[in-house]
């Protein structure tokens, strides 16, 4: 882990800081990421904020059939497990809902360096009854998962808040998927709390969390609407077109 590593880490940051303060623009993913910018001495007229923006999208006919009032409250993860995400506290609701013979599952389709740890967690908390872990999805299958999701999660671990900011929160916006979001203030909250799509959680929250899941189980038209909300938001925000005409800016103000 080279952020362990205090020589290394220092060895990379003067670099990084250096090419960072010489860029004619550096482009950052949301505001958390522009504080950490300009905290490192990057002028705030060279930095440009772009979203990250959704591929493969295919677009779902009557999205609000998904939401079945007696189907039990699907709750998905899916791509990388790595070392910025956070997934202890989710584990640790899910137990809450196992002691109550709630009616919910949690699905994980992932790979990456935490995935080992998940499955560990998921033996030790005995809850392997609820909680399935698979193989991360081919790129064919990832929509119908997707789709038959109620809520999905997103989380970052404390200490990499506006370092990385997790690009499946914009495809899951372009999809109409509700989020969950577990982790410290981030790019994220920002996101949710702008386009009222989703839950945002600190670290460590479970009880919170379990109450929170249990109170939506049965209230499938309040999914409906941060569905509708979560799409509408990305069409209008956060497309490849929007971005795609902010870089072309970039460009010709450069090379103007």
């Amino acid at each position: 882990d080279i952020f362990k590593n205090n020589f290394l880490k220092m060895l990379l940051k003067l670099p990084f800081d250096m090419s960072y303060k010489s860029a004619n623009k550096v482009i950052s993913l949301g505001p958390v990421m522009t504080n950490i910018l300009l905290s490192k001495g990057v002028k705030k007229n060279n930095i440009k904020q772009i979203s990250n923006w959704a591929s493969g999208i295919n677009k779902f006919q009557n999205y609000k059939k998904i939401f079945s009032k007696d189907s039990p409250l699907k709750i998905t993860y899916t791509g990388n497990l790595g070392i910025a995400h956070e997934i202890k506290t989710i584990l640790k609701a899910a137990a809450r809902f196992k002691k109550n013979n709630s009616k919910i599952k949690f699905l994980f389709a992932c790979e990456g360096q935490r995935v080992k740890e998940l499955n560990y967690l998921v033996k030790k908390l005995n809850i392997s009854s609820i909680v399935e872990v698979r193989e991360i999805l081919l790129a064919s299958e990832f929509d119908l998962f997707i789709k038959n999701s109620d809520i999905s999660l997103v989380s970052i671990n404390e200490g990499y808040q506006g370092l990385v900011v997790p690009s499946k929160a914009i495809g899951l916006m372009a999809r109409g998927i509700p989020i969950l979001y577990i982790g410290p203030e981030s790019d994220i909250n920002t996101l949710l709390k702008s386009s009222n799509s989703g839950i945002c959680f600190k670290i460590g929250e479970d009880l919170k969390i379990f109450n929170y899941l249990k109170s939506i189980s049965n209230n499938k038209t309040f999914l409906n609407q941060m569905s509708k909300n979560s799409k509408s938001y990305y069409d209008k925000f956060l497309t490849y077109e929007k971005a795609k005409k902010e870089y072309l800016k970039i460009f010709q103000e450069i090379l103007s």
